[in-house]
């Protein structure tokens, strides 16, 4: 056995130049890509096994580990009659990479094997935020039946641009994309009508450009064979449609927002410049109101929020950062609750690797004391906060934070994006059914009793 290992962060390239075995596969190399530990058991499954006599073999493919290991293992059925003609040559080279080189740029969802997050730059720079995206394993072969979503989330005024440098997945004799394919969405989730190309071979070389600022690239391999996969070069750039429109836009925002762009189910007060960050307090740049009348689910985020900010001078002094606030008020009508789930997050916590909030900046949950409102829990973080759900027909959020921003983590995205629904409430319609059930029941005991005679009466819940 041969083994060749690297250190933690790095991987291997191995490369067959000759090989020379004994004919009928008497002779037999096995090839491990994906060890965790310089051990191969028998139980142990070869990627790749040689048994054949050849002269020469450098064209061969180059393979790639999975890790810092890879390992070989010579077998030998029987020994040769005469060692003079064993003529058994085995020569290739080997490379060390860095495992950084094909490490994908976005945030990987948690709990999940390939789901990542792809966030444009919340900064006033030219440079909305590039990166690279990689299939699993990345250059070596992926795992067969997985399936990876690649999500793009820009700013209003970005589009999404993809450029493939690598596409090799496994060929297919009847031609076309079948079992193992790349599905691009020009949307955040994934709905047939929005598809802009199926991808499987060949590498394609023009770029694919998104018609607005979110993109969805859905992997899927569901064959029992696997190959080398993909790497590819991300981009947000700028909306030129919307560019044109865009100064007078964010030059009113920074006034007052007075008369801002109609948004359904949205009603925003006018704002006013304030430093007081603490929650029921009036100075707040902001307020949106959401009632069930209206509309009965929609979308609210901070970029509604901090792109007034956009292009208004900024100190390199963080503590003059600016105090912005908005304040997200909703109103549900009986039997009806509200939830809120969030689609995208990203508060600094206090300090790197730290779990507590900020009161400048996080996302309040306020509660009602006494007539007032008051913060009842803090949200932030990196990661997606469990869906909130109110207990009466009215909820309220304030969003505190500064611009520009004192990340404490790795991630290009600032603030947070959720969905809002009005929900009938389970309890009062399970209410509601008990008091139709008991009226049907008096109802038919007492023509039971004036007709004396039986009747059926049959009772459904309907969910």
């Amino acid at each position: 056995m041969i083994f060749i290992g690297g250190t933690a962060d790095e991987l291997v390239a191995f490369q067959l130049q000759q090989l020379q075995l004994r004919p009928g596969c008497l002779d037999t190399v096995e090839v491990f890509p994906y060890l965790r530990e310089p051990v191969i058991e028998n139980s142990t499954l070869a990627a790749y096994t040689w048994c054949q006599h050849s002269a020469t073999a450098r064209n061969a493919t180059p393979i790639y580990s999975g890790g810092r290991l890879l390992g070989l293992r010579l077998s030998f059925q029987q020994p040769p009659t005469k060692l003079l003609d064993w003529t058994l040559n085995l020569t290739a080279n080997y490379r060390f990479l860095k495992q950084e080189l094909f490490k994908t740029s976005g945030r990987l969802v948690p709990h999940s094997f390939c789901d990542f997050y792809f966030f444009a730059s919340t900064g006033i720079e030219g440079n909305l935020g590039e990166g690279y995206f990689h299939s699993p394993r990345f250059p070596a072969n992926y795992p067969a039946h997985i399936k990876c979503a690649y999500k793009f989330i820009g700013r209003p005024d970005s589009r999404v641009e993809l450029l493939f440098e690598e596409l090799q997945l496994p060929s297919v004799a009847t031609g076309g994309c079948q079992l193992d394919a790349l599905t691009i969405f020009d949307a955040e989730s994934a709905h047939m009508n929005a598809v802009i190309d199926v991808l499987c071979a060949p590498c394609p070389t023009r770029r694919i450009l998104s018609s607005g600022p979110d993109l969805l690239l859905e992997f899927n391999a569901s064959s029992n064979r696997t190959a080398k996969g993909f790497r590819g070069k991300y981009k947000f750039v700028q909306n030129e449609q919307q560019a044109l429109a865009l100064p007078p836009i964010l030059e009113a925002a920074s006034i007052a927002i007075k008369q801002p762009p109609a948004q359904a189910n949205s009603v925003q007060v006018e704002q006013e410049e304030g430093k007081d960050a603490r929650p029921g307090h009036r100075n707040q740049h902001c307020k949106q109101l959401y009632d069930s009348r209206v509309n009965k689910s929609g979308i609210f985020e901070s970029n509604q929020l901090l792109g007034s900010f956009i292009g208004a001078p900024i100190s390199t002094n963080i503590d003059s950062a600016k105090v912005v606030q908005c304040r997200y008020e909703f109103k549900a009508h009986k039997p009806e609750v509200i939830q809120i789930k969030f689609h995208d997050f990203n508060i600094p916590t206090e300090r790197e690797n730290s779990s507590r909030c900020r009161d400048e900046d996080a996302l309040h949950v306020l509660a009602e004391v006494r007539g007032k409102y008051e913060t009842q829990e803090l949200l932030c973080g990196a990661f997606l906060p469990k869906p909130l759900m109110s207990n009466s027909q009215q909820l309220q959020l304030q969003f505190v934070g500064k611009y520009p921003p004192k990340m404490t983590n790795k991630v290009q995205y600032y603030g947070f994006r959720a969905e809002y629904r009005f929900l009938t409430s389970n309890i009062q319609m399970k209410h509601t059914y008990k008091i139709f059930k008991t009226f049907l029941f008096r109802l038919w005991h007492s023509i039971r009793r004036a007709a004396g005679r039986r009747m059926y009466i049959c009772l459904q819940q309907q969910r």
